[in-house]
């Protein structure tokens, strides 16, 4: 439990992506959002992530591993890595998928009344547009259509916690 509870403490909440895969956050560039704020996106696909989540069975223990933050507020950025991680993970259709989907999109709707993840969210909705370059896709399967599919997802993902419950 003890390496997994600091990879994603260090990995996520603390401080975005950054901390498990340096090079991708190093090459996200700054989007312009129609909001006052800007946010980096991923440029690289999160698969080392992705991958060191699943290892150490997240899908049995993410519930449980949100308890790590508490009660602190995620910033606007943690809220655009989070739900892109999530995107990709579901686009891709990656193993931890689902469970990191419902935790993720969880823990931000408790917070919709933080100003920052509000805006995060406006930002997704109107100005999001996808980054990420694979060079693992497989075969049909190019860096465009996943572009649009992960913006696609990303928008569904702010258009449903914009809604009131």
């Amino acid at each position: 439990m003890f390496p997994f509870r600091h990879l994603l403490a260090a990995s996520i909440l603390l401080s975005g992506l950054g901390c498990a895969d340096r090079e991708a956050n190093a090459n996200r560039p700054i989007v312009q959002p129609s909001i006052k704020t800007k946010y980096k996106v991923l440029t690289t696909a999160p698969l080392k992530l992705l991958e060191q989540l699943a290892i150490n069975h997240v899908e049995e223990r993410v519930e449980e591993l949100f308890a790590i933050g508490g009660e602190r507020n995620l910033t606007g950025q943690q809220t655009v890595d989070l739900l892109e991680l999530d995107a990709y993970a579901d686009i891709m259709c990656h193993p931890i998928e689902y469970p990191l989907r419902k935790a993720f999109l969880k823990r931000v709707r408790a917070q919709m009344e933080n100003s920052n993840v509000k805006h995060a969210i406006e930002w997704i909705r109107d100005s999001y547009e996808c980054s990420i370059s694979d060079e693992t896709l497989p075969l049909g399967f190019d860096n465009d259509i996943l572009q649009e599919s992960v913006s696609g997802r990303m928008r569904e993902y702010a258009t449903e916690l914009a809604r009131p419950l």
